[in-house]
């Protein structure tokens, strides 16, 4: 008989969650001046954190969105396969030592401001404002097996395939290709890449931040 309380561990055992707030400040830099600039013409922003952990990126991509008067015009779509990991990125709430790690990126991602207009701090643990998280929605996805969202703009998938063998990695590649609109962007890890088979769809912006924007139809 199936034991769910089992397969949840197994689950979390195997599942690699690694993230932090604006993890490689100068790929959120390159993000801020190069992908916002050229999203700016459109009237309704669709991103998806594709592998989103904790939540951590998610409400980085979020920081900047609002500091370019982006925000109110997105909805982000922020999914994981770990249900634990996503019951922590709902709620919006770290250890308080992630505040200076989110000072620090946030400046070297070019901030303009202070982190406090983003967080509040109290009885050691930060809170990620309301203001951040309401254009947020968090939910399951698995990246191999589940439906394509439709029409994105901006998709975020950093450091998820790392693991993945050359054949998972081009199926997904191929999913988050098919859910970008023509134009759109894709996000990958520094230690990621577009195989041979996938570089046709897209052409790179930043490639030392793996940034591809999707080809247009001839």
């Amino acid at each position: 008989m199936a034991d769910p309380a089992f397969f949840t561990a197994v689950l979390e055992s195997l599942t690699v969650r690694v993230s932090s707030m604006f993890r490689d400040p100068s790929f959120y830099r390159a993000l801020r001046v190069g992908v916002f600039a050229l999203l700016r013409a459109v009237p309704r922003l669709n991103i998806w954190h594709a592998g989103c952990a904790t939540g951590e990126e998610a409400y980085s991509t979020a920081i900047l969105l609002s500091e370019e008067g982006l925000y109110d015009r997105c909805q982000i779509y922020a999914t994981d396969l770990s249900p634990l990991a996503l019951d922590i990125a709902k709620l919006g709430v770290y250890p308080a030592a992630t505040l200076s790690e989110l000072a620090d990126g946030y400046r070297a991602a070019g901030g303009r401001s202070e982190v406090s207009r983003f967080v509040t701090q109290a009885y050691g643990r930060i809170s990620i404002h309301e203001s951040l998280r309401r254009n947020i929605l968090f939910f399951h996805h698995d990246l191999v097996r589940d439906h394509l969202f439709g029409e994105m703009d901006l998709i975020l998938c950093r450091n998820v395939m790392i693991y993945f063998g050359r054949q998972l990695k081009a199926r997904v590649v191929g999913k988050l290709g098919d859910s970008l609109r023509p134009g759109g962007f894709l996000c990958l890890g520094r230690s990621e890449q577009l195989s041979l088979d996938g570089r046709g769809r897209f052409s790179e912006l930043g490639a030392d931040e793996r940034i591809y924007q999707k080809a247009s139809p001839a």
